[in-house]
């Protein structure tokens, strides 16, 4: 009787405006917005006149039937401002932060700790941080490209002294474009060295289990397959052959390489699995969300902590504190907070593709894989049971398929524009090996981390424990050694602006997040796919 008086009162709130109020998410949005207003006042010198153009966005906020939602209404309203006051004044403070480091553009003496290794056109490339650019400290981390020679000699932790040409990466005020802002506090700077000596070795704790993870997985593994492994496991593709890596792409797989949620997802479930079978699920929810929790930092540390692994580790925090505390989860609310706190720590992120493909992937899966799947439910009659009987073996592992199909195709309709946008090709078997691969990978992952940690502590018998994970692997390889993907991408689409935003409206108007009608949403739908379609002839008359 209870559960049935909520319902009836969320039913009534609902009817009182057009969608619910998600805090964190809608925060997130006009953080952004301010992030934007930012870039463009200062590339494109825009009034704050132009902001008005924003009133129109805030009043489906505004709308209700009822006064008693007022005082609400104005609680929103004043997060939101202070969420695009916030957004705007803290891309001014990234730049400014920017500007006040050295500027360079000549011969000097730098000195540093190396981070990354790898080829570029038959060059080593360092990213190297802790910097010393003629004498003065400086913020950020500096790109050194050196002849090959020195490709035997420095390793990731040594410390450096470097001599050559160096650059200071100016492009976010020198170019009039979005894009530029990419390039932040984090990339400042760019060497092309004539000369390299070691000094020493400051490795770090995350740094010495990375060197020891690439050493033990080349002495485990066959050498394409050690670098394809260490990518999956910590994000760095520099040991991927380029032939191989791009091969991959044109399959649309990529995304496996840039350490997300599919790696922090499996490492969370395992560490769940892990307390449930042991007697770590009798100790407090404080210790076990603790233990959880220094697990994926301490992962999230060997990868880098890149924007998409701070993203996926507080997305599982913060639903499994919501679980321990025996609170409901919203997944559009989880993904509205990690947007905040990458965004907090950079704001240039929002102009880097991962973010973009990473966040959107995620709204996608939110907003789109119910709608999807229960349409799929109901053309094959999975979505009710029998009277008082579960379902069958055959028709659960069919549900269970189908809401990964849903879950697949949500992130990849939805991400496809920016893909386009990003690489000039979109994938037609993408969603097929998608469905082949992110199970896999989803299964072995944690198994083949913990190999890969083993094999660490004692190097002796990584051999022997990375056997399976090398012949796995070196399996999956054989598809894209015999298959040219490229033959399957898309190419030649013009993607304007206009029939971008057109898209993601229409999609929009697809999720079950409205509190409107179901023929009014697909009306809404229809309207904005045809200006989609509309939109494509006149651009190409």
């Amino acid at each position: 009787m209870e559960q049935e008086k909520t319902v009836q009162k969320n039913l009534e709130q609902a009817e009182d405006k057009l969608f619910n109020f998600r805090p964190f998410l809608f925060f997130a949005v006009f953080f952004i917005f301010g992030i934007l207003f930012a870039v463009l006042c200062q590339t494109r010198e825009v009034s704050f006149w132009w902001l008005c153009l924003l009133l129109p966005l805030g009043l489906p906020l505004c709308f209700c039937r009822t006064l008693r939602r007022a005082k609400y209404i104005c609680l929103g309203v004043v997060s939101l401002v202070f969420a695009f006051a916030l957004g705007y004044n803290r891309l001014l403070a990234q730049t400014q932060n920017f500007s006040k480091g050295g500027y360079y553009n000549g011969d000097y003496a730098l000195s540093g700790r190396v981070v990354e290794t790898s080829f570029y056109n038959d060059r080593v490339c360092l990213t190297i941080d802790r910097l010393t650019i003629d004498g003065n400290s400086e913020k950020g981390k500096l790109v050194a490209y050196l002849p090959t020679t020195f490709s035997k000699t420095v390793d990731i932790g040594d410390t450096v002294l470097i001599t050559g040409r160096v650059l200071t990466n100016n492009r976010a005020f020198e170019e009039n474009t979005l894009r530029a802002y990419a390039v932040d506090e984090y990339d400042k700077y760019t060497a092309y060295a004539s000369d390299c000596m070691i000094t020493g070795e400051n490795k770090g704790v995350f740094l010495s289990v990375r060197k020891q993870m690439q050493r033990v997985l080349y002495l485990g593994m066959d050498e394409s397959t050690a670098g394809v492994v260490l990518a999956i496991l910590t994000g760095n593709t520099q040991e991927v052959g380029d032939g191989l890596l791009q091969n991959i792409r044109y399959g649309g797989i990529a995304h496996i390489f840039a350490v997300s949620g599919l790696h922090i997802g499996a490492l969370y479930a395992f560490c769940l699995l892990l307390i449930q079978k042991t007697k770590l699920y009798k100790q407090s929810a404080f210790l076990r969300f603790f233990a959880v929790a220094g697990i994926l930092l301490f992962y999230g540390g060997v990868c880098g902590y890149s924007s998409s692994v701070i993203r996926a580790i507080v997305m599982c925090l913060t639903l499994y504190a919501t679980k321990l505390l025996g609170l409901q989860s919203d997944l559009a609310e989880r993904i509205g907070l990690s947007g905040v706190i990458v965004l907090l720590l950079s704001p240039a992120n929002l102009c880097t593709v991962g973010f973009q493909l990473s966040f959107t992937a995620c709204l996608g899966i939110a907003w789109l894989a119910t709608p999807i799947r229960n349409t799929v439910y109901e053309v094959c009659g999975l979505d009710t049971k029998e009277k008082d009987k579960p379902f069958g073996l055959a028709k659960s592992c069919m549900r269970s398929a189908v809401s990964f199909f849903a879950v697949t195709l949500s992130a990849q309709v939805v991400t496809a524009p920016i893909m386009y946008s990003a690489f000039g090709y979109i994938s037609l078997v993408s969603l097929l090996l998608n469905c082949l691969f992110v199970p896999l990978l989803s299964l072995a992952f944690s198994f083949v981390l913990l190999l890969a940690f083993l094999s660490c502590l004692v190097p002796s018998l990584s051999v022997a424990l990375l056997l399976l994970p090398n012949l796995f692997f070196s399996a999956l390889l054989l598809l894209f050694e015999w298959v040219d993907f490229s033959a399957f991408a898309v190419k030649g689409i013009v993607l304007s602006p206009a029939r971008t935003a057109c898209y993601f409206v229409a999609l929009l108007f697809l999720t079950d997040k409205w509190n409107i009608s179901k023929p009014l949403r697909y009306v809404l739908f229809g309207l904005f796919a045809i200006a989609y379609i509309a939109l494509f002839f006149v651009q190409n008359l």
